[in-house]
């Protein structure tokens, strides 16, 4: 819980200088993820910020987010636009997507 406080006072602290929040949480965020890459570049011993309770912490803070993303997303779609110009271009689109991924794969099995 220290790390959602810590991450709330970096947000109030950079809105309130007059820069960018989100930004702010952004790299907040890459420094934790990638501690250990920060601890060898600055030559530190240890590496006591990110430890299995702060990434249960945040795979529930992911999986809380994405769902709402995709709730509001499905809540946005209408279906009044679809005809059959969209249908046509949505299947040949797929069509393209999976014969580009059958390409890549069959070119990966060979090497």
């Amino acid at each position: 819980m220290t790390t959602l406080a810590a991450m709330l006072i970096v947000f109030a602290t950079v809105n309130f200088l007059g820069g960018s929040s989100p930004i702010s949480i952004l790299i907040f965020g890459l420094i934790l993820g990638n501690c250990r890459d920060f601890t060898r570049f600055l030559k530190l011993r240890t590496c006591a910020l990110v430890d299995e309770a702060i990434k249960f912490l945040h795979g529930e803070m992911t999986f809380f987010i994405r769902t709402f993303f995709f709730v509001y997303m499905g809540m946005m779609i209408s279906f009044n636009f679809i005809d059959l110009n969209f249908i046509t271009l949505s299947f040949s689109l797929l069509f393209i997507i999976l014969i580009i991924r059958y390409l890549v794969e069959k070119k990966v099995q060979l090497s």
